[in-house]
Order: C-alpha cells, then structure tokens, then sequence
C-alpha cells in the first residue's frame, strides 16, 4: 500500500473522514488548521493511530530547498514536500506550486478538491429538509 502524505488542504477541504486508513502529515501542517471542528476531527485521527505525524529529514528539507527556493512556498510547505520524497509517498494537496516542485522531485501527486459524497448525499438532505408524515398530518390538521 502505497503511503499518503497530506498538506493542510488535504485535511481543509473534507468533509467526512471516514475513508482515511493511514496517512501522514507534519506538525506544521496541524498548526496551520484553525478549525476547531476540523482540528478535533484530525485530532481523533491521531488517537485512532490513523493520522501519523513524521517531521522530514533536515538532509532532505535542505537540499529541496536549495534546489526550488525562490518558489513561493511557505516552511511548511517545503516540509511536507520532504516528507512525501523521505517516505516515498503519494502527496494530497491543492497547491499548485508545491505539486510543481514534487512532480519535479518524481513524487507522485494527487490534487485535492471538496469531496462530497455522492452515495446517499441527496438522500440526506431530502431527510433534513422534508416534512415527516408526523408533521404533514399535523399541517393538514392547521390547514
């Protein structure tokens, strides 16, 4: 199984996070989520074993960094790439630049986007937002 490194975006731009088996990410990048909702989530994560923290190693943080420093990337950002070229993983993130940088270090990218269930997502807000049988009745009983 090929192993999967996320940027903050990865975490940002999910709504559910029931699909993630194993993953790994840096501190920086849990310092970037504000959320407290998101951050609780990640955290839970991280007590399930299912997110793993890993900080890159310096000799590769710095020779990533000599070789692409004048790219607007943030620390952050370098080290999260790092991370993904140590561990020989599969990076998520929505940053144009930084998957730039990795396809060029040969690290495989996947580009990150809202998902939005589609299995049964209609179906949930059909349940939140229409009447029950209950309440018709009790409407036909006003009317």
């Amino acid at each position: 199984m090929q192993k999967i490194v996320f940027d903050s975006s990865a975490f940002l731009n999910r709504f559910f996070f029931d699909d993630i088996k194993e993953v790994w990410t840096t501190n920086s990048v849990l310092n970037e989520i504000k959320n407290r909702e998101q951050k609780a989530q990640v955290e839970n994560l991280i007590h399930q074993k299912k997110v793993k923290i890993e900080e890159p190693l310096l000799k590769t943080s710095k020779e990533i960094k000599s070789k692409f420093g004048k790219a607007r990337l943030s620390e952050t950002d370098f080290d999260v790439i790092a991370l993904a070229k140590d561990l020989n993983a599969e990076l998520h993130t929505d940053d144009f630049t930084m998957r730039s940088v990795a396809n060029q270090l040969g690290i495989t990218i996947k580009g990150v986007s809202i998902e939005i269930p589609q299995k049964n997502f209609y179906q949930n807000i059909l349940a939140k937002i229409m009447p029950t049988k209950e309440e018709l009745q009790e409407i036909k009983k006003i009317e």
